[in-house]
């Protein structure tokens, strides 16, 4: 009995350590056919500057959206005050336009709107020329008022007197008070148009300073008795 037991005893540890030993070759086999894998390099500091740049970015994109948006506004409120209050732009564009009006075939004279010609201003403007000579661009439905002196003589021999000139204070106009015509007073153009044509499409007279210290400045005093011929083209 003491054998059986002693026997069974050692098979016991026998088969133990065969299935230890085949355990142990397994696991060995096991590892030794797993390819060996790299450590991993940590990328912590690698994704936080990655971050920190796109933090960076999406508050840069939203400043800029925000400024974007205030630009816009800006300008749409400037276009509404520029409109109502006549912003100097538009201000400075009507300037233009009244400055240039009649001086260019661009911007014409029309009827609705009487070009005035100031005689005096355009005098002064000629330092000292003894003719004053100007183009104007206008419709034939236009009228032109002559300003700035007090009469202008008008000197009809070489132009047909069959057809007389035609004014808006003075009517009809011919040689009569020595041709002279007392302003202010008005062309239209369409009324004239043929006596015009008979002159080149010019309207010229003559003016004599006559200086009057009693109401009359002392720019006047210095062309006392000087006469000055205008001559106005028109286009």
């Amino acid at each position: 009995m003491k054998k059986i037991l002693i026997f069974t005893l050692i098979f016991l540890l026998s088969c133990s350590q065969a299935e230890s030993f085949v355990n142990e070759r397994d696991n060995t086999q096991s590892v030794s056919a797993t390819p060996s894998v790299p450590p991993v390099v940590s990328t912590n500091d690698d994704l936080k500057s990655l971050e920190e740049r796109l933090t960076k970015l999406e508050s840069a994109i939203e400043n800029n959206t925000l400024a974007l948006e205030k630009l816009t506004k800006s300008i749409s409120s400037s276009n509404v005050i520029s409109v109502e209050n006549n912003s100097p732009l538009v201000e400075e564009i009507d300037k233009s336009d009244e400055e240039d009006y009649g001086k260019s075939p661009n911007n014409p004279v029309t009827k609705a709107k009487p070009m005035k010609i100031n005689l005096l201003e355009d005098l002064l403007l000629s330092l000292g020329e003894e003719k004053i000579s100007n183009t104007i661009y206008a419709n034939q439905n236009s009228t032109i008022e002559f300003e700035g002196l007090a009469e202008i003589t008008i000197d009809d021999k070489k132009i047909s007197k069959s057809i007389p000139w035609v004014f808006g204070n003075s009517g009809f106009f011919d040689e009569f008070d020595g041709g002279i015509l007392k302003l202010p007073d008005t062309l239209h153009i369409g009324s004239n148009v043929t006596k015009l044509m008979l002159n080149s499409n010019i309207f010229e007279f003559t003016h004599t300073i006559d200086y009057d210290p009693s109401k009359d400045d002392e720019i006047k005093k210095q062309f006392h008795g000087q006469t000055f011929e205008f001559e106005y083209i028109f286009k």
